[in-house]
């Protein structure tokens, strides 16, 4: 008997562009179908972000002054919680032969390590994170458990991106916008109501110190093709639990853009279908785009009061043993910069063991003062995601909000 045949849509995609300083929406996407009363994934699709909301625990990491960029955390896998509760996140990244070394918090986000940001939260507590992502710009609500600090929460790319807004803009915080004005068929110009003013979510020292260490994911992390811009840029890739979700939130000085791809009925993207390889090249195409036809000034993210710069020893974040200079058995030291009154004191111990050499001399500031959290229920390394070997791969990893928070 005759069949039929049905083409298979791929997946859906969103795009957002805000300008920083003023919240007007420049760009929205919101699928591709171009369609009256389409649905608008970029404003009404809920999903979750994976490791593209990491930043949000940083940032309130930062704010709190309990850790800076240089902090060194364990990143070797554990479990939160004990009996068939107990929560293992999986570590895509994590090296096969032993323990690692403590990893400061800048390289930690850098390469999307889950245990870091889990053992962050563990200490700072998800409930407050929640409130300092809301103060950023989330309006969605946010799970109140640990799993937080992988993005389990879900929410739409408008407002994730209008978040990442926040630190572009040096900590202000403003609803987004994409009506300037309205005009009558008698030509009149109706009122519009008035917005919200302008409020300071974080200062703008923190606001850059973040922006510094996501300029870092683009530098030597999981976002290292957006370096084909040839520009100062920030941002953070997201992958959920099998490749449902990718998402790239980015930004240059003056534009912020996040995009998301993925199928509605969140099937899997495919192998290896992470935020380094689905959605950023959507977000490096779009901006060469616009540089191409704004061509913008190339800027920098330019420093704020309040932040200093201090040479520390990578492998404990403390400062250099001896007079600063190079001491044998130990790394060069390098530049990091902390909030004005968190910097290191401490000498690194002559006898703190041989250093790990994770960032070169001459790379961008790396970070660490030197706050190592013990590692808690040593568990063997989970195995690595289906994620394939996609060229940086993403170590994102979230569960659906129905499920209990565990780690492929």
């Amino acid at each position: 008997a005759p069949g039929s045949m049905r083409l298979e849509l791929g997946p859906q995609a969103s795009l957002v562009a805000i300008d920083p300083g003023t919240r007007e929406v420049l760009a929205m996407v919101g699928g591709y179908d171009a369609l009256p009363g389409m649905f608008n994934r970029a404003t009404r699709a809920q999903r979750q972000p994976g490791s593209a909301f990491k930043p949000f625990v940083y940032s309130y990491a930062l704010a709190s002054r309990r850790f800076t960029l240089a902090s060194a955390i364990d990143p070797n896998p554990g479990c939160f919680g004990t009996g068939p509760t107990a929560w293992c996140p999986a570590e895509a990244h994590a090296h096969r032969d032993g323990l690692e070394p403590a990893m400061r918090l800048r390289e930690a986000l850098a390469q999307s390590r889950n245990m870091v940001a889990a053992r962050v939260i563990e200490a700072l507590g998800p409930e407050a994170v929640g409130t300092h992502a809301r103060a950023l710009g989330i309006t969605s609500p946010l799970p109140t458990d640990l799993s937080l600090a992988l993005g389990t929460g879900s929410v739409t790319p408008a407002e994730l991106t209008n978040a990442y807004a926040t630190w572009a803009s040096g900590g202000h915080y403003q609803d987004w916008m994409i009506i300037r004005r309205v005009v009558d068929p008698n030509g009149r110009e109706v009122p519009l109501p008035a917005r919200a003013p302008v409020r300071e979510a974080v200062s703008p020292a923190e606001a850059w110190l973040v922006t510094s260490a996501l300029t870092s994911v683009i530098d030597r992390g999981t976002a290292r093709a957006a370096r084909s811009l040839n520009r100062p840029a920030a941002g953070k890739t997201g992958t959920t639990n099998r490749n449902i979700d990718a998402w790239f939130v980015g930004y240059t000085p003056d534009l912020v853009a996040g995009v998301w791809v993925g199928f509605d009925d969140r099937a899997p993207l495919g192998n290896g279908e992470e935020g380094s390889r689905a959605a950023l090249p959507v977000w490096t195409a779009f901006m060469r785009d616009y540089l191409r036809a704004r061509r913008p000034p190339s800027l920098e993210f330019r420093r704020p009061e309040g932040v200093n710069v201090v040479r520390v020893d990578p492998a404990t974040g403390l400062l250099p043993p001896g007079d600063g200079g190079v001491v044998p058995g130990f790394a060069t030291p390098i530049e990091e910069y902390f909030l004005a009154g968190t910097e290191p004191h401490e000498a690194a111990p002559v006898d703190a063991g041989p250093p790990v050499d994770v960032v070169s001399a001459d790379a961008p500031p790396s970070e660490a003062p030197g706050l190592v959290l013990p590692i808690e229920n040593p568990v063997a390394p989970a195995a690595e995601s289906d994620g394939g070997d996609p060229p940086p791969p993403d170590a994102a990893v979230a569960v659906d909000a129905t499920a209990e928070p565990s780690a492929p």
